[in-house]
């Protein structure tokens, strides 16, 4: 076999079999129990609709007994079958990563300009992180809060550094529902432009909107951004009856109005870092490695970061202008998805570990959960339907007069819409990059390219009758039927309480 040959067969795509990971596996095996246990202790209020379709899809996706795509090659006739994804939002490795990658491509190509970046992180106090988790309101007025904030701090800069007329400032915000330990921790990753766009007055039609970088803030200025944001966001949480003006605390009495009780219950634990259900109802996560009694999370300290009453502010990362690809990187890690398989492990007595990225400051590596604790961890983690997880701002925004001068690739865009020509507009699927697209930009994998002679693969169809699906797998040795959900097992516990 000669290098090249070598070469594509090392870097040949092959399927994860998602059935044979130890997260596919807790799930299938302790699903219907999880159901089961909710209706009963419930009076029959199980789950909302769309938790349980966020983990039957899971359990669908990536099987070929389920359907799937045949690629083939137009020259040795070699051919690979590529199953269909769930495509959901709320946990599903594969679905998510995938969206993680698209999301970052699309950042860089079609949204962010070719200048400096900062990225700011705004962290609440945890009663509110559960509050914001089951209501997308008050969610979207926090983050609407951190924009005003920060962008008329950018605002004011410029004023003083003498730039005048009207001003705009720009971000993009990817809202983050989870912590490092598959936790509900609702917290803001937004992107903000280093600087603003001078936008050219009514009547300057020939003019465009200029760019102005700013110098990068202090550590004075991050605080007093902080100040201000904290300021504002417990006015609004006065004006909604949250919280009580003379003791600034949150009242919790209101937290489950309109909630379903079975996810209230898991978001309330698992902001705490607790168990909601089962046996160890109301206890810590346990720790792995820990020395001692510490905090669930460490106080954030260094440099442009800044704590205030449970609210913090990181604002140490940013991208020079040229520094395309780690933009994409940095868009990357805040679109990644609530967990990774890779640091899933399984324990001598039965309990599921999860390492965490970076050990805690009180010497935890790792935490675990049993088979209905990791799920129930899961749930929290959930979106509610039709909540858009990223937001655009300022000089982003869909109807912002300016936006085709700011955005890149926007002249390559027109042209390929027609638009000069009166042809018609694509749809935007259409921009979106294709699944061999995104692997090759991703991993340098092409798996367009045909592993053994180097040929081009295409789609010749795809498959979805279950008749049809059974005889081609059948015919090449795979199983037939998918993965079947274990079926509801009694519970050693006489009563599994949900709070």
């Amino acid at each position: 076999m000669g290098w090249a040959a070598t070469l594509r067969q090392e870097r040949t795509y092959q399927r994860h079999e998602p059935e044979k990971t130890l997260l596919y596996q807790v799930i299938q095996e302790n699903w219907n129990t999880f159901q089961n246990l909710a209706e009963k202790n419930r009076e029959g209020a199980g789950l909302p609709t769309h938790v349980v379709r966020e983990f039957e899809s899971y359990l669908g996706c990536g099987i070929l007994a389920n359907g799937f795509v045949r690629v083939k090659c137009g020259d040795c006739k070699h051919e690979k079958l590529v199953a269909f994804s769930c495509k959901r939002r709320g946990f599903c490795p594969s679905c998510c990563s995938r969206r993680m990658n698209e999301s970052a491509a699309h950042l860089v190509d079609r949204v962010l300009p070719q200048v400096p970046v900062r990225q700011y992180v705004l962290s609440v106090p945890m009663p509110l992180r559960f509050w914001m988790a089951s209501n997308s309101g008050l969610t979207t007025q926090i983050l609407a809060i951190m924009v005003r904030g920060i962008g008329g701090y950018l605002k004011k800069k410029a004023r003083a550094a003498g730039h005048k007329g009207r001003v705009e400032t720009g971000c993009v915000t990817l809202i983050q529902r989870y912590g490092g330990a598959i936790n509900l921790n609702i917290h803001f990753h937004t992107l903000f432009l280093e600087g603003v766009y001078v936008i050219p007055l009514p009547g300057n039609n020939g003019e465009k909107a200029v760019f102005h970088e700013l110098p990068p803030p202090t550590d004075q200025e991050v605080s007093e951004v902080l100040a201000t944001l904290q300021r504002r966001i417990v006015r609004a949480l006065v004006k909604r009856g949250l919280l009580s003006k003379e003791e600034e605390n949150l009242d919790e009495s209101d937290f489950f109005s309109g909630i379903d009780p079975v996810v209230a219950a898991a978001q309330g634990a698992s902001v705490h870092n607790q168990i909601a259900f089962g046996e160890n109802q109301g206890q810590k996560v346990r720790k792995i490695g820990s020395f001692g009694q510490g905090a669930f999370e460490p106080e954030p300290a260094g440099p442009k970061c800044s704590n205030l009453g449970g609210f913090s502010l990181h604002a140490n990362t940013a991208v020079h202008a040229q520094e395309r690809g780690r933009l994409e990187k940095l868009c990357r890690y805040i679109a990644r998805p609530p967990l990774s398989t890779e640091r899933l492990f399984a324990m001598d007595d039965g309990r599921i570990g999860y390492w965490l990225k970076q050990a805690w400051r009180d010497g935890t590596k790792a935490v675990s959960f049993t088979p209905l604790e990791l799920i129930e961890k899961l749930v929290a983690l959930v979106p509610q339907p039709r909540a858009h997880l990223t937001r655009f701002h300022g000089v982003f925004a869909p109807n912002f007069k300016f936006r085709a001068q700011v955005v890149p690739n926007q002249s390559a865009d027109k042209a390929m819409a027609g638009e000069t020509a009166g042809e018609r507009k694509p749809s935007p699927k259409e921009y979106r990059l294709t699944w061999a697209e995104m692997l090759k930009r991703v991993f340098r994998l092409d798996v367009s390219t045909c592993p053994d002679c180097g040929g081009k693969l295409k789609v010749i169809a795809s498959i979805m009758e279950r008749n049809v699906i059974k005889e081609i797998l059948s015919h090449l040795g795979f199983d037939t039927e998918p993965p079947g959900i274990c079926p509801a097992r009694p519970s050693p516990q006489a009563e599994f309480a949900f709070g």
